[in-house]
């Protein structure tokens, strides 16, 4: 049986009530993906179906995003489109049962081979380490063990890592323009954020650009710009 510890509890906590003042703002019309967000979330998942989730696929979901499934909610209020059920149609063609291989000190080497090979069937081996068994190089290179937590739009997503090295960190996809996999570092530092930095870091970002009326050139108020990939804010 899983259970949350008084420090996890007190986080998830704050970030629900940072969810709130972004409501008591009432900009709610002026923010990128509203209609989709609605400042709710889903369902919460029951102890029952996140093991049976974890047994099926064999992986270990990480803690804070397994406390906020549970004890928050699945999907909903998040970056860009929201946050993505763990259950969404866009994970489905992702593969569970392999290791996700990037890490933070080989995504470089290895984003720029895939750079070389995006779009063209692959040159090296038919079991090329940046091929799933489902796709060859140049589409979705990277969909071992992982699930994919938001879309940005334009095939763009950011994923969680439920399997590898790098478990329970927070990357960035930009394979479908050919920009590679990013991992989403945080603030002043060189460490990868984990779900709830990666959450609450866009809960801030939205909130001070509601407070001092910042706003992109759209005219929409900007809470998706916090992330810089691959490297520090």
């Amino acid at each position: 049986m899983n259970s949350i510890d008084n420090c996890q509890m007190a986080t998830l906590k704050q970030l629900l009530e940072k969810m709130e003042e972004l409501r008591s703002l009432e900009i709610r019309h002026k923010v990128f993906g509203y209609k989709t967000r609605k400042y709710e979330l889903g369902r919460k998942l029951s102890e029952e179906e996140l093991t049976l989730f974890e047994n099926k696929y064999d992986i270990i979901i990480p803690e804070e995003y397994r406390n906020f499934l549970q004890y928050a909610g699945d999907g909903g209020c998040g970056p860009d489109y929201g946050l993505l059920s763990l259950y969404h149609e866009d994970n489905a063609r992702l593969n569970y049962s392999k290791d996700f291989i990037l890490t933070k000190n080989n995504y470089t080497m290895l984003n720029e081979k895939y750079v070389e090979t995006a779009g063209n069937a692959c040159s090296v081996e038919d079991n090329c380490e940046l091929c799933t068994e489902m796709d060859r190089c140049g589409t979705y290179h990277y969909n071992n063990g992982i699930t994919r937590i938001c879309h940005q739009g334009c095939g763009h997503y950011y994923f969680l890592v439920l399997k590898g090295e790098e478990h329970g960190t927070v990357w960035e996809s930009l394979e479908a323009s050919d920009g590679g996999v990013h991992p989403i570092l945080k603030k002043d530092s060189n460490c990868i954020m984990g779900f709830y930095d990666w959450y609450t870091a866009w809960l801030d970002e939205l909130i001070n650009n509601v407070k001092t009326g910042k706003s992109d050139k759209k005219g929409y108020l900007s809470g998706n710009g916090f992330l810089m990939v691959g490297q520090s804010c």
